[in-house]
């Protein structure tokens, strides 16, 4: 942003004259008097920004890559977050998404499934080998001739 405003005053400064401290820009009021010539400078100038936007973009996803490709090993999990990640800053993909890509509503069951399954598990192992009452267990020797 910093680097836009310097550019934007510094065209100021060269092509436009000031009346006090308004730029007085001579040439903006001829294209505006010109319908054509105005919708293509206003059609150019938004697709140079759209243009620099996903310039920035792209940069940005690429650092954020290189550094997660430097936080160790490259593993399964590694991997599969990089691929998540570039799914999700293609261009076609927007920001202001409420969800990632990829995630939806069979991936939210998948999840779903792989959670309850893991809770009976759990629960399984726990009426296994915990006692919550606090009780001991009697153990039972399995020789009776056993000193």
């Amino acid at each position: 942003a910093a680097l836009l405003m310097a550019v934007v005053l510094f065209l100021y400064l060269q092509f436009g004259t000031w009346e006090g401290l308004l730029p007085d820009l001579p040439w903006f009021l001829d294209v505006a008097g010109h319908p054509m010539i105005a919708s293509i400078v206003v059609t150019a100038s938004l697709l140079g920004l759209g243009y620099l936007h996903y310039r920035v973009r792209q940069f940005a996803a690429a650092r954020v890559m290189n550094w997660l490709r430097h936080q160790g090993d490259l593993s399964i999990d590694i991997k599969q977050l990089l691929g998540a990640f570039a799914k999700n800053t293609r261009f076609r993909h927007s920001l202001l998404r409420a969800q990632p890509v990829g995630w939806g509503r069979r991936s939210r069951k998948r999840l779903h499934k792989v959670i309850a399954e893991t809770d009976n598990l759990v629960q399984k192992l726990n009426d296994k080998f915990a006692n919550p009452s606090g009780t001991k267990l009697s153990v039972k020797s399995e020789g009776k001739g056993a000193v």
